[in-house]
């Protein structure tokens, strides 16, 4: 089972680094040749997002405007969008937050003087 793994994941990287947006995604904090593969399946054809914005809302992450009429500022969740790409979003997150020295914390978030 462990062989069988190793191929499946060396055959995964073969395929991950020839793709041309695959340095851009390995860059990114989160992401791994799995994770990347992952995304740039659900992503498709990257022309199709013009904007960084776009590929948010279309994954999920962004709130979208519900204004009508004198209704202004209405931002909610979208009820339609990419559970794939909202899935590779979600994990990137994750595993950048976890990982050592990638997010560092400024320090306490209550002052201990303050504190009862």
């Amino acid at each position: 089972m462990n062989v069988r793994l190793k191929e499946l994941e060396s055959k995964n990287g073969e395929i991950i680094g020839q793709h041309p947006q695959a340095p851009i995604v390995l860059s990114m904090p989160g992401f791994g040749e799995l994770l990347a593969a992952e995304l740039l399946a659900a992503i498709g054809d990257i022309s199709r997002f013009p904007t960084a914005g776009r590929l948010a809302v279309a994954s999920g992450m962004a709130p979208v405007s519900r204004d009508s009429g004198s209704n202004t500022g209405n931002r909610q969740r979208p009820t339609r969008y990419s559970r794939p790409l909202q899935r590779a979003f979600s994990l990137s997150s994750q595993s950048a937050c976890v990982r050592v020295g990638v997010v560092q914390r400024q320090g306490p978030l209550v002052d201990p003087a303050q504190a009862p």
